[in-house]
C-alpha cells in the first residue's frame, strides 16, 4: 500500500513538471525510466505520465543539418553549371598546345566532382537505411527485456558502423576541398595563359600593322602598272582581314577570362557549402557514436533506456538529411543542348 501511495505522489508531481509538453510517452522506441518505474510497479503501462520532448542529442546541430542540406539542389545545380560554360571556353580556345593541356586538365577536375556526386549521392542512400533498420529493429530489441550485457555489445560493434560513415564524411569533405583547390589554381593558369596569349596576338596586329603600312606605300609607288599593282592590294587586303579576326580574338580571350574567373568563383562557393554539409553529417555521426559507447559503458537497465531514449531523434534528422541529399542530387534537371550553347554565344557575342 504505501509503495503504490509513494508512486501515485511520484507521478503527480512529475506529470506537474512536464506538463507543457505535447503527450504521453507511448512510442517503444522512448522508452524512459519514467515508463519503467510504471511498469516495475503497476506490471503494465497504466499512467499518463507526460515527458519533454526529445530534441535529440544536440538540437543545434539538428537544425543546422536541415538548413544545410535544404540549399543542396541549388547549389548542386550552380556547380554544374558553372563547370559547363568552363569548359565550352576551354574547348573554344583550345588552338594549341598550352591551351590542350589547360582543357585535359579542366576535365579531370570535372571528372572528380561528378564521380564525387555520384559517390556521395549512393553513400547517402545507402546510410539512410542503415538508420532505417536500426530504428526499426535494432532499437526495439534494446528497449526489450534482454540480457543487457548483449545489448550493450550489439551498441559496441554497432559504433564500427557509424565509424566508417565518419571516414566517408571526412572523404567526401576532402574531396570538396580537393576540387575547389584545382579549380583556383585553374583559375590562374588560365590567366597566365590569357595574358600570354593576348601579349602573342598584340605582337602579331602590331606585325600585321606595320606590314599593311608598307604594301600601302607599294600601292602608291606603282600606280601606273594594273598588274603589279593587283599583288599589294590583295596582300593589304588580306592582311586587314586577317588583323581584324585577331583583334577580334584578342577582345574574346579577354571577355572569356572574366567568365572563367565569375564561373571559377561560383564553383568554389558552393562546394564550399556542399563540403559543410559534409562536415555537420560527420559531427552528427560522431556526436551519435560517443553517445552509443557512453551507453555501452553503463551498467543500470534503467540508465541503459535513459541514454536510449535521447537518440531517436537525432538519428531521424540524420536520417532525413541524408535521404533530402541524396534526392537533390537525384532531381537536379538535365541542362538542354540548346541553354547550353546559349551561355556559350552570351560569353563569346
Amino acid at each position: 500500500m504505501f509503495i503504490r501511495c509513494l508512486h501515485t505522489v511520484l507521478v503527480s508531481v512529475l506529470t506537474m513538471k512536464f506538463k507543457s509538453s505535447s503527450g504521453p510517452l507511448n512510442s517503444p522506441n522512448l522508452v524512459g525510466t519514467l515508463q519503467y518505474f510504471s511498469n516495475a510497479v503497476d506490471g503494465e503501462d497504466k499512467t499518463s505520465i507526460i515527458v519533454p520532448n526529445n530534441l535529440g542529442l544536440n538540437p543545434t546541430l539538428n537544425k543546422q543539418l536541415k538548413l544545410s542540406v535544404s540549399a543542396v539542389s541549388p547549389k548542386v545545380v550552380a556547380v554544374r553549371k558553372s563547370f559547363e560554360v568552363v569548359g565550352g571556353i576551354v574547348e573554344r580556345f583550345s588552338t594549341d598546345g598550352k591551351d590542350a593541356k589547360l582543357r585535359e586538365c579542366w576535365k579531370l577536375i570535372e571528372k572528380e566532382y561528378m564521380d564525387f556526386l555520384q559517390e556521395s549521392s549512393q553513400l547517402a542512400i545507402h546510410g539512410a537505411e542503415i538508420i532505417h533498420d536500426f530504428l526499426e529493429s535494432v532499437l526495439p530489441y534494446l528497449n526489450s527485456s534482454g540480457n543487457l550485457d548483449e545489448k550493450c555489445e550489439e551498441l559496441k560493434a554497432y559504433c564500427g558502423t557509424l565509424q566508417e560513415g565518419e571516414n566517408q564524411a571526412r572523404k567526401f569533405s576532402k574531396t570538396l576541398e580537393s576540387v575547389a583547390t584545382q579549380v583556383v589554381d585553374f583559375r590562374e593558369k588560365w590567366q597566365h595563359r590569357v595574358e600570354e596569349a593576348v601579349g602573342e596576338l598584340k605582337d602579331s596586329i602590331k606585325r600585321l600593322e606595320d606590314d599593311i603600312r608598307e604594301l600601302g606605300r607599294s600601292i602608291h609607288d606603282v600606280t601606273g602598272n594594273v598588274s603589279e599593282l593587283k599583288s599589294p592590294k590583295s596582300n593589304k587586303t588580306e592582311k586587314e582581314k586577317l588583323k581584324k579576326e585577331q583583334q577580334h580574338e584578342s577582345l574574346q580571350r579577354q571577355r572569356a577570362d572574366k567568365q572563367v574567373g565569375k564561373y571559377s568563383e561560383n564553383i568554389t562557393s558552393n562546394t564550399d557549402g556542399l563540403r559543410i554539409v559534409w562536415n555537420l553529417i560527420y559531427d552528427d555521426l560522431y556526436l551519435i557514436e560517443t553517445h552509443l559507447r557512453v551507453t555501452a559503458s553503463g551498467k543500470g537497465q534503467a540508465l541503459f533506456q535513459q541514454r536510449l531514449a535521447k537518440l531517436p531523434d537525432q538519428y531521424r534528422v540524420l536520417k532525413d538529411a541524408l535521404e533530402r541529399y541524396s534526392l537533390a542530387l537525384s532531381m537536379e534537371p538535365c541542362t538542354s543542348e540548346r541553354s547550353f550553347f546559349g551561355r556559350l554565344r552570351s560569353v563569346f557575342h
